[in-house]
Order: structure tokens, then C-alpha cells, then sequence
């Protein structure tokens, strides 16, 4: 089964790929030469290299779509993914996986929102999220989260989506410094408090949300350097 790809009406520019876990057959060599050596060298259960290939080969299909064929998805050191091939340095992509999908998303550093990021959030997820709620949420986004679950589900998902968007990481960025102010159902949109940094989600049929960050070349530098603090 090949990865969906398509466009987000609100990331126009970028590219979208969505693989099913459960139609994935495992192989090594329909992956690109230089992440073979990387699926080989994984020490990890079956479940978890089945989730690693399908999010590279939807990482090929976004960067496929826009132009870019012979792009491989390495790895660097904080685990984001690292581009490498001609072209490399002007793109961005980002993998998330759930327990029943893959998915990546791909922007050029041309187009409106050259940083992206995206995070499956299950429906099995939620006692977890609602477990750290309080230590990582703002009291009136607690008080969302508390009464509607997929306020809880966003509350987290943003921070993940917008983690990868600004390349800083969870830990050291957005679990402190960014949260969500509001949730707008009609439009799928998550206000968060950061400048420059677009979210968006899409309800799953299993219940859970796929959420899709977007950040400016300014909000980019901006987190940045705020994760160096």
C-alpha cells in the first residue's frame, strides 16, 4: 500500500502523506539506499519498525510531491528527521505515528509556512494526556481539557506538532512555553499563544486528531532561541 498524499487547505504549499499501519508489508529495499543502513540497525520490536518504515516511506511521498525524488530521511542526534540529497537545505518534513497510521508532511523553505510539523494524537491517548495535564497546562486551557476531550487531545498534539515545526523539541520548548488558547471547531484551528505559528487538526474516524504546525521564518528563529534559554 502506497502513502496519501495531498494538500491541507491551509498549508497550500506543503504536502501531506498518510499511510494506513495496517495495509504496511515491511521492506527494507523500497526504502531509500541511505536509510536502509538506519531500519537495519533499529533495535526495536516488530510494531515499532513497522511504524519507523511507514514513516519514512510517507516521508518519501510528501517530498516526492513537491519535486524532490531522491531526498533520503536520516536521523540526527535529538531523533528529528534530517534531510539529506540535492535540495536537502531548502526543505523541512516531519513523521508522526499513531497506533493504527502513519504520516508525514513536507514544505519547501519558499512557501508560506516553511516549517511544519505534525502529531497523531490517539483516542487511547487521552488518560495519558489528562495524567500530565496538570503540570504542563495553563489553568483556563486545564479547564477545557478537563471538560472536553478534544481539548485535552489538542492541548497536546499542538505542542508536539509545533516541537517539530520549530525543530526544539518537547522537552526543552514546548511543554513551557507554548500552550493553546482557544479551539475553533468550525475552521479545525488551535490558537496557540506563539506569534507566527499556525495549527490545524483533523478529527480521525477512531477518534483521535491529526494536527498539522505551521511556522514563519520568525517564529522558527524565534523558538529557537527561546529553547536555548
Amino acid at each position: 500500500m502506497e502513502p496519501r498524499v495531498r494538500t491541507h487547505p491551509s498549508f497550500p504549499d506543503a504536502r501531506l502523506a498518510v499511510l494506513a499501519l495496517d495495509g504496511v508489508v515491511v521492506a527494507p529495499e523500497a526504502l531509500h539506499a541511505r536509510e536502509q543502513p538506519l531500519f537495519a540497525a533499529l533495535e526495536a520490536t516488530d510494531a515499532r519498525r513497522r511504524e519507523w518504515f511507514a514513516g519514512r516511506r510517507a516521508a518519501r511521498a510528501a517530498l516526492t510531491a513537491l519535486g524532490y525524488e531522491d531526498i533520503a530521511t536520516l536521523r540526527r542526534d535529538n531523533g528529528a528527521p534530517n534531510l539529506a540529497g540535492h535540495g536537502a537545505d531548502q526543505l523541512h518534513v516531519a513523521i508522526t505515528h499513531g497506533k493504527r497510521l502513519a504520516a508525514a508532511v513536507a514544505a519547501h523553505a519558499a512557501g508560506r509556512w516553511p516549517h511544519v510539523g505534525i502529531d497523531v494524537v490517539d483516542a487511547e491517548d487521552l488518560a495519558r494526556v489528562r495524567a500530565v495535564a496538570k503540570r504542563v497546562m495553563k489553568p483556563d486551557e486545564l479547564a477545557r481539557a478537563t471538560a472536553d476531550p478534544l481539548h485535552a487531545r489538542l492541548a497536546w498534539g499542538a505542542r508536539e506538532a509545533v516541537a517539530k515545526a520549530t525543530n526544539t523539541g518537547m522537552f526543552v520548548f514546548a511543554l513551557s512555553k507554548c500552550w493553546t488558547l482557544a479551539i475553533d471547531t468550525e475552521d479545525r484551528a488551535v490558537q496557540v499563544n506563539l506569534d507566527g505559528i499556525q495549527v490545524v487538526y483533523e478529527p480521525l474516524d477512531d477518534g483521535g486528531v491529526l494536527v498539522l504546525a505551521g511556522a514563519s521564518p520568525a517564529a522558527y528563529e524565534a523558538a529557537q532561541a527561546a529553547a536555548r534559554t
